[in-house]
Parts: structure tokens; sequence; C-alpha cells
């Protein structure tokens, strides 16, 4: 299982984001919080988990089809995080009333 534990504020990769896991009300310390308390099951229910990265060994390119991507460091590993938008990413994951595990 994969959880949201993206930067408040990011557009993009920057490896500097790995600094700001315990931002408070960040996806980041709101999907630890629930692992480190026994409750990794809510990440599912707190809207917390994404899709694994995944590995592109084709490109398709129109009017010739799949070809092998054939580039040194390849196959490249997609993130579907990456696309996300910047305003999707927030800082008040928290718990309250609501979400009190």
């Amino acid at each position: 299982m994969r959880f949201r534990a993206e930067v408040p504020g990011s557009d993009g990769i920057n490896p500097h984001d790995h600094s700001y896991y315990y931002h408070r009300g960040s996806e980041a310390l709101h999907s630890m919080a629930d692992i480190a308390s026994g409750h990794g099951d809510a990440l599912e229910s707190d809207g917390m988990t994404v899709q694994h990265r995944y590995q592109v060994g084709k490109v398709n390119i129109p009017g010739v089809g799949p070809v092998g991507v054939g580039i040194p460091g390849t196959p490249a590993v997609i993130d579907p995080e990456w696309g996300r938008p910047p305003g999707s990413v927030t800082d008040d994951h928290v718990f309250d009333e609501q979400h009190h595990h």
C-alpha cells in the first residue's frame, strides 16, 4: 500500500520535500499517525491511499504505434502523484471529532 505524502505548496518533484514529512497537518504526518497508532487500515477511508509508481517500457507514437524506449536509464518510472494540481495538496489533515481513530 502506498500513501499520500506530498508537501503543501509543492509544484513538482523537489528532493527537499522530504524535509517536510512532519509538517503539521500534512498528508505524510496524517498517514504516519494512522500507521503508528495501529490504524493503517484507516488510510483508505481517510482518502490517503494512492496508486503505485509504474514503469513504461514502450511509448505509443501516433502513426507508428508502440516503440521500445531504448534510452539509457529507462524504463522511466511514472509517479501518478506528480500530476496532482498544486491546490489539491493541503495541510488540513487533522484528527478531530470526525477523524479521531
